[in-house]
C-alpha cells in the first residue's frame, strides 16, 4: 500500500478536526445551565430576600398577646377589625 502526502494531509485534517469539536464539546460542557429569572421573579426575589432577613419586630407584641389572652384580659373588637380588613381589600382592588 502506497501513501503519499495527500492521504496524510487529509488524515492531519480529520484529526484537527476531531480535536477541535471535542475541545468545543468541552467547552460546552463546562459552560453548564443558565437560568434567567422575569422582572417580576427578581422583584419577588428581592423582597422575599428582604423579608427574611428583616428582624423580627412583632415577637414583643405577640408575647404580650399571649399572656394578656391567658390571663383572660385580651378582648377583641370585631367592628375594628372588619373596617381594617375592607380597608385593606380595598387598598388591593386600587393597585
Amino acid at each position: 500500500m502506497k501513501i503519499d502526502r495527500f492521504q496524510i494531509s487529509r488524515i492531519i485534517k480529520l484529526y484537527k478536526g476531531q480535536d477541535i469539536q471535542s475541545r468545543n464539546i468541552q467547552k460546552k460542557r463546562e459552560k453548564g445551565d443558565e437560568v434567567v429569572l422575569s422582572d417580576k421573579a427578581q422583584v419577588f426575589q428581592t423582597a422575599l430576600k428582604a423579608a427574611k432577613t428583616a428582624p423580627d419586630v412583632r415577637e414583643a407584641r405577640i408575647e404580650e398577646i399571649k399572656a394578656r389572652m391567658e390571663k383572660g384580659q385580651y378582648r377583641i373588637n370585631s367592628w375594628e377589625i372588619a373596617s381594617k380588613m375592607v380597608d385593606n381589600a380595598s387598598k388591593k382592588e386600587d393597585i
